[in-house]
């Protein structure tokens, strides 16, 4: 899911489809934005805030045909091949923010989701680029805490360190498959150390020359 997140955020969205309105500083992207509708709620959400709607339409597939990199390595060079792969559509409601004002600090992306008929999975991610749109973080809670089929209003919550070669931010709600997300109170906070991490991030550091040039 993380390759297929971060390809379709490069070529799947930014744009709004007739009858919908995305709220401004969004961008709605996926591998099957075209399936999603988009609605803003100005109240009548968790504890009466405004928040918004992302469901799936009946022009949504089942699944969809991603196309993945394998490599291998010879004594000669290194070959990208591609394949392939059947995968649930989703789509994001997403933003992505420069890091400087976050560099060394604690981060938390925190808010209420509600999922109805959702047979898929529906959740929030984030994601933090470093040098070359090396990925040096990233967390969606699938495996953890994922909501799916009904639910109340639950708070979920993603905390990352944010390194100081980190170039920007990303973050979103998500929803795989077909369903109904509802998004609410909305938070993206520095916090204290004393706040656990959900996931750790890499620290890595941009090399002042040329490095393995033949593929070692």
């Amino acid at each position: 899911m993380r390759y297929l997140l971060s390809l379709a955020l490069m070529i799947g969205g930014g744009r709004a489809f007739a009858g919908e309105t995305v709220p401004h500083g969004w961008v709605k992207a996926g591998s099957f934005p075209a399936g999603y509708a988009v609605s803003v709620q100005p109240s009548g959400m968790y504890k009466n805030h405004s928040g918004i709607v992302l469901k799936s339409t009946e022009t949504l597939p089942l699944s969809i045909s991603n196309e993945t990199e394998d490599s291998y390595k010879n004594r000669l060079d290194m070959t990208l091949h591609s394949k392939k792969v059947e995968s649930a559509p989703f789509a994001t409601l997403m933003q992505d923010l420069l890091a400087q004002n976050y560099r060394r600090r604690r981060i938390r992306l925190s808010g209420y989701l509600r999922v109805y008929d959702t047979p898929g999975k529906a959740t929030l991610w984030m994601r933090i680029d470093g040098p070359g749109g090396q990925v040096l973080g990233f967390d969606n809670l699938m495996k953890k805490q994922a909501l799916s089929g009904n639910s109340a209003w639950k708070r979920e919550a993603i905390v990352m360190d944010v390194p100081p070669e980190a170039g920007e931010i990303s973050f979103g709600i998500l929803l795989s498959g077909s369903g109904l997300l509802k998004a609410s109170d909305l938070k993206f906070q520095i916090v204290g150390k004393n706040v656990p991490v959900s996931v750790t991030t890499k620290n890595v550091s941009t090399p002042k020359s040329p490095v393995n040039l033949d593929f070692k």
